[in-house]
């Protein structure tokens, strides 16, 4: 085709429509059909480049076989794309290359540089593009309402409401165009919000700038190696870096990706937990929390980003290298001051943002390509309205960004600045802070020191009570929230309002981070603000310190104090989630507690946080805490409070299956509890003790134990202690053959749990009751209780009893006969058993499927894969799953013949649990 002769008007600088476009799937078309895909694509720019230049549009950019073009006109660009998909949709492509190409449009201000485009708007048509699908055009909100009332009659404006696009910025309000005659209908966008894309990525206040050229290499790099890491100063963007990274590698493939925060850490000791908790991995009774972790991840396929290592580097090597060698399947970002040290590290060193040429004098158009600029430019527009480069300023601003060595941090403060005082004003302070301390030869100091230098500065410019309530902040791990703030970094010093004005300052100036949680604002400072006000905390006199943190365990022994009864009440989920968004704090306040003379607060705010370890997997962390408070000199003196906690790590021990430890401390709570003649601590010990002897096979012992503690737990009216041990009591009656008596055990402990709202420890009533029901042949009441158990998971976000419950409805359903929504059920329980790496879980759920395949071969072998794990774990199988082996087992044999089944089964013992996994979830298609 011959174009006309047409000399294009590049569009200045300002409001433009972007149109981007790109072929879905062409690389792999591309690599298996080179010369077909090479005449299609050579009609596909034909057609597209016709319909932009057709409407008035300008291509001012191909990069393969995307296009991005430029319009004056937003409703031009509307029907260039009208236009394009049309023209795409009635070609005839060659058979094994089939065309779909996908569209996006956005408005806003962009800056034209030698008939290119750059800014913000370039970026967010860029992300908005990379959700859609092949045939898709979407449009922006800001596009969307201009063009809503000004489409042709055929085409329409579907709304599909707000998404976070992959730049991890504000939710984007998405539209798509609906073009009569050709398909419209398409599975959902690829945006952060998709179910299908597994993550736990945060959403970003600001902007991603700049930094095209790392982002290129380390996709790159983390292609050839299982474990990068982004090393740099303080403040240089390693987190902003690292998390775009992730964003972008996200596709929907394998078991996502996921973010392990380790920068609220204040112990080494709590990576691997942190790790665990990030990744859903609950912890295995006995077992070392990094096995386990292992062990859940062994035959996963994700990307696991570690932030922030340097404080905690050695143990998060030790993660770092167990998961490369045992987990061939997970990719490890990292990003720390220094390289981890691990075999196989490759490291990227993240560079400042570029900076402008050394002609600063060089003109605003010239001095804004670098990054550092861009950068200072959108960040001081959110400071002071209407700020914008011109050529009174682009030198001030150039010269600025390149005494602050482009560090992202120091660029950000720097801007925010600009709320109180002028552009000039700042590049002066900097002048002689900067001469201060590098003594004349700034270019021989680290940039570590630079920030150091801007941090001094910033400090300074802050009002004697910012800076004073700044540095008490230090006291806080991970996040805090307003009541926090009065209690704890006021100091007692002016009424509540005082402290909120000087925090709302220190946000103002970017040295405080506000997330709007969307019901209470959370608070946090970045890790170099974090470092400098400790610092400046220590060269305060230690007895300031000490009060504060003394201030800082009281707020946090109140709030579990507070929240302690409501952890088994309706309000449970409520106060868990609070309590959890808490941790790190409470980790902080237990240390405290160890360093303190006094035992009691220590064993209090232990004592209050036992439901949250318990509820929420920190069992081995609980044990452990308890143990060190319990074992302090000044731990030992008898009384209600040690007898409390004592009670409440037996319970803990219990969950690890240290039966001997929790008789060992169970029977101490019980002395206390007898000798103080309180009758709520004598019976807690009670029931830990019941659990442990049915435990040791002393099944009389345990009954004759919650016999006593129900008595006692009767007179107290302590509903939830009553229905504790009737479910404790069920257990021995079951033991001893007595089915009758443990369902009216049972069912009255249930009434008693639906009458507290306790709805975590009801599930496992509900479970124990159901199989009672089902041995019965009472299958519609087991399911309604399975049903309410099931539901109770969900909503707890639980996946230990999500597990159970999926496996037990799964069970129900073949029972009844509807096999694909059985495989469905099996198929959940192995999800969740897997990603928590629970073993017998996974075991069940595969006998689950080999129960309700449709392939008699994959049958066979998934009974051998699931008996070959059931042998590897020792386990004995209850009475319904081993009597619906053996049918099944039958039933194949007589179908398949026995040698064929034999010789399926065979090979499945022989598979790897990866392997058994794989073929098990294949059932599920």
């Amino acid at each position: 085709m011959v174009f006309c002769s047409v000399r294009f008007v590049v569009q200045p600088s300002g409001t433009v429509t972007l149109l981007f476009t790109d072929i879905e799937g062409s690389t792999r078309a591309w690599e298996a059909y080179p010369a077909e895909m090479q005449v299609a694509l050579a009609r596909h720019d034909e057609v597209l480049r016709d319909s932009i230049v057709g409407a008035g549009g300008y291509v001012f950019k191909t990069v393969g076989d995307a296009f991005c073009a430029a319009f004056a006109d937003t409703r031009s660009a509307a029907e260039a794309a009208v236009s394009a998909q049309k023209a795409v949709a009635n070609e005839q492509w060659p058979e094994q290359t089939p065309i779909r190409v996908r569209m996006a449009l956005h408005t806003g201000e962009c800056e034209e540089r030698d008939g290119d485009y750059f800014g913000p708007t370039v970026n967010r048509v860029a992300r908005l593009l990379a959700v859609g699908h092949g045939g898709q055009t979407l449009v922006s909100g800001a596009t969307g309402e201009v063009v809503r009332d000004r489409l042709p009659a055929s085409v329409s404006l579907r709304d599909l409401g707000e998404h976070r696009l992959k730049d991890l910025g504000r939710p984007e309000h998405v539209f798509q165009l609906d073009i009569s005659g050709i398909v419209s209908s398409f599975p959902a966008l690829r945006s952060l919000d998709n179910p299908q894309l597994l993550h736990n990525l945060p959403e970003q206040l600001t902007s991603f700038v700049g930094r095209d050229r790392e982002l290129d290499e380390l996709r790159e790099l983390v292609q050839s190696s299982r474990l990068v890491t982004l090393t740099g100063p303080g403040g240089v963007g390693k987190t902003r870096l690292a998390l775009q990274v992730a964003a972008e590698l996200l596709d929907g493939s394998g078991d996502g990706v996921w973010l392990v925060d380790l920068a609220p850490l204040a112990n080494a000791e709590f990576v691997e937990a942190t790790a665990a908790t990030a990744l859903g991995v609950r912890e295995d009774a006995g077992r070392p929390m990094l096995e386990t972790l292992v062990d859940a991840l062994r035959d996963r396929d994700m990307l696991v980003l570690f932030d922030n290592c340097e404080h905690v580097i050695d143990a998060t090597a030790k993660v770092a290298d167990a998961l490369l060698r045992s987990c061939p399947r997970v990719e490890l970002l990292a990003t720390s001051r220094e390289p981890l040290g691990v075999a196989g590290e490759s490291v990227f060193r993240v560079p400042s943002l570029s900076l402008a040429d050394d002609a600063l004098d060089a003109g605003p158009e010239t001095l804004a390509t670098s990054e550092a600029v861009r950068l200072f430019l959108e960040r001081a527009a959110q400071h002071k309205s209407g700020f914008v480069l011109d050529a009174t300023n682009a030198v001030v601003v150039a010269r600025m960004c390149r005494r602050l060595d482009g560090i992202p941090l120091a660029i950000e403060l720097a801007a925010a600045r600009l709320r109180s005082v002028s552009l000039d004003e700042i590049d002066a302070r900097l002048d002689q802070r900067f001469r201060l301390l590098t003594g004349g030869v700034r270019t021989a100091l680290p940039r570590q020191q630079t920030l150091q230098a801007l941090m001094d500065w910033s400090y300074d410019l802050l009002t004697g009570g910012e800076q004073t309530v700044l540095v008490r902040l230090a006291v806080f791990a991970g996040g805090w929230d307003l009541e926090a703030v009065e209690a704890v970094a006021a100091g007692g010093e002016g009424p509540g309002w005082e402290g909120l004005h000087h925090l709302s300052a220190l946000v103002d100036k970017s040295l405080v981070q506000a997330d709007d949680t969307g019901t209470v604002t959370r608070y946090r400072l970045l890790e170099t603000v974090r470092d400098y006000a400790t610092n400046k905390l220590a060269d305060r006199p230690d007895d300031e310190s000490a009060v504060l943190r003394t201030a800082h365990r009281d707020h946090y022994l109140a709030l579990a104090e507070t929240a302690a009864p409501h952890l088994i009440s309706y309000d449970q989920l409520k106060w868990l989630g609070r309590l959890e968004t808490e941790q790190d704090n409470f980790r902080a306040a237990l240390a405290r507690c160890l360093v303190d003379p006094d035992p009691e607060p220590g064993l209090r705010l232990a004592s209050a946080l036992g439901w949250l370890w318990e509820f929420r997997g920190y069992v081995v962390e609980g044990i452990e805490t308890l143990a060190a408070l319990l074992a302090r000199p000044q731990g030992d003196m008898p009384g209600l409070q040690r007898g409390r906690a004592l009670a409440a790590v037996a319970g803990l021990l219990n969950h690890v299956g240290d039966y001997g430890g929790a008789i060992a401390r169970g029977d101490e709570a019980l002395g206390i509890g007898r000798a103080e003649r309180d009758d709520t601590v004598t019976a807690e010990a009670l029931l830990t003790l019941a659990y442990a002897h049915i435990r040791h096979g002393e099944v009389a012992d345990a009954l004759a134990m919650t016999s006593n503690g129900l008595a006692l737990a009767r007179a107290l009216n302590d509903t939830d202690l009553t229905a504790k041990l009737l479910n404790r009591r069920a257990h021995g009656l079951i033991l001893q053959g007595d089915e009758s008596g443990a369902r009216t055990c049972l069912q009255e402990g249930l009434h008693l749990y639906r009458e507290t709202g306790n709805r975590i420890d009801a599930n496992g009533l509900l479970v124990n009751l159901s199989v009672l029901e089902l041995i019965a042949g009472e299958r519609h009441e087991a399911r309604d209780h399975l049903t309410e158990a099931h539901a109770i998971a969900q909503a707890q976000d639980h996946l230990l009893f999500h597990v159970f419950t999926a496996q037990m409805l799964g069970l129900v359903e073949f029972l009844d006969g509807d096999h694909p929504a059985a495989r469905q059920l099996f198929t959940q329980s192995l999800n969740a058993a897997r990603r928590i790496g629970h073993q017998s879980g996974v075991a069940y759920a595969i006998l689950g499927l080999a129960a309700t395949s449709v392939d008699l071969d994959d049958a066979a072998t998934l009974h051998g894969a699931a008996d070959a794990l059931f042998d590897q774990l020792s386990e004995t199988l209850e009475p319904l799953e081993a009597d619906l082996r053996g049918r099944d087992q039958s039933r194949l044999r007589a179908t398949a013949g026995d040698a064929r089944f034999s010789e399926a089964y065979a090979h499945g013992r022989t598979l790897t649990r990866a392997d058994a996994i794989t073929l098990a979830l294949k059932q599920s298609e």
